[in-house]
């Protein structure tokens, strides 16, 4: 509604500033849309449009506040209805609204605003890494990133990396450039593609093979002490629309090994020996 008011009162008029607030309600109000149609990881990203929802509010509230002409709007709907206008009425009345949806939603924003644990006094650690100092986690999260990093640190960091779940942040933590295609496991992107672009990748890195990180649950259901077993077994039983099949058979083929895993990842590494792929199939499917 705050974007129909912005837009209402801006989209017709010439001067530049009132062409700056409408494409910033438009960008606001499609955000919402986007990111979750766009990503399919659920309401968690509609933070991202909160970021422009809230100064547009602000703004319009602010705007409808000081206006007589919306002041003489109410009074005169309030008269039809045989009430009085006060003008602390509209102050009221947003306290009340505000109230109202603080105690209807409040739990909810407490419970998506945190990705890593629910309680907040779980974040007590920093991952030893200079690319996300300052960010606080939770022990598991810390030990379990950590332990990947000084795996990967053993190799050449000329070796690229393919990160098979969507912890893309190792991309960035470790500086090694993608084998094809960063975010293989996104629900849009088929198997077919992947094929195709590890085949380009083969072009671009000859016989270099990638070191593999795979997600043994999906980070966005948190870092919970003793949840692990149960994300790790949705993972095993998730096929990723053949994705997972064709990784594994490439894994297969260039003789991977298990060289790391915690309850949260395992990296595979390749010229590690034909029987080791055993290892890598109880990671990836289960017993």
């Amino acid at each position: 509604m705050t974007v129909f008011l912005s837009l209402a009162g801006h989209a017709c008029r010439r001067d530049q500033k009132s062409l700056d607030i409408t494409i910033l309600s438009l960008a606001a109000f499609m955000q919402v849309f986007l990111t979750l149609a766009g990503t399919n990881t659920g309401t968690k990203h509609i933070i991202f449009a909160l970021w422009l929802l809230f100064p547009v509010s602000v703004y319009v509230w602010k705007k409808l506040a000081a206006s007589e002409a919306a002041k003489q709007a109410a009074a005169s709907l309030l008269a039809k209805a045989g009430l009085a206008f006060r003008p602390g009425l509209l102050g009221v009345t947003a306290g009340i609204t505000a109230l109202g949806f603080f105690l209807h939603f409040g739990n909810m924003v407490y419970h998506t605003f945190n990705y890593d644990a629910i309680d907040r006094t779980r974040l007590t650690q920093t991952v030893d890494n200079p690319r996300v100092r300052f960010i606080y986690t939770t022990r598991e999260e810390k030990e379990a990133l950590e332990g990947v990093l000084d795996t990967l640190d053993q190799y050449d960091k000329d070796q690229p990396l393919s990160v098979f779940g969507n912890s893309l942040l190792f991309y960035y933590m470790t500086g090694r450039e993608a084998y094809g295609k960063p975010w293989i496991t996104q629900f849009s992107y088929p198997a077919e593609s992947l094929k195709k672009d590890y085949k380009k990748a083969r072009q671009a890195f000859g016989k270099t093979w990638p070191l593999v990180v795979f997600c043994r649950t999906n980070y966005a259901y948190g870092f919970e002490e003793g949840t692990a077993g149960d994300l790790r077994r949705e993972v095993q039983h998730n096929g990723y629309s053949g994705k997972k099949d064709y990784m594994f058979s490439f894994l297969k083929k260039h003789k991977y090994g298990l060289v790391y895993k915690n309850d949260y990842y395992a990296v595979f590494a390749p010229g590690q020996g034909k029987e080791a792929i055993g290892e890598i199939q109880t990671v990836m499917y289960g017993e």
